[in-house]
């Protein structure tokens, strides 16, 4: 489960494509569970189960599946925002 990661677009079994919202352990089972929010609203929640917020969604697009529920990875989140490089040594040392 090392490479499924939070903004990867997934395929599950089934077919239908979502996003990874969550992916670890929950209250709500034991083990880790990936939590994705579904292209339309065939899912069972808004990323919540029992009063336990793990991501948030419109209701009827969230759902948790097992990780051997994901065919493959379709597509990689965007990389993270830098800053420029150098900022660190524009600033001039205070005595």
């Amino acid at each position: 489960m090392s490479e499924l990661a939070v903004g990867q677009t997934v395929q599950l079994n089934d077919g239908r494509i979502a996003t990874v919202r969550f992916v670890g352990p929950t209250r709500f089972a034991p083990d880790d569970w990936v939590g994705v929010e579904l292209e339309d609203d065939s899912g069972k929640n808004d990323g919540s189960v029992k009063g336990d917020r793990y991501f948030d969604c419109e209701m009827g697009r969230g759902m948790f599946v097992r990780p051997m529920a994901i065919t493959s990875i379709i597509e990689q989140p965007p990389p993270a925002a830098k800053p420029p490089n150098g900022s660190a040594a524009l600033k001039k040392p205070t005595r």
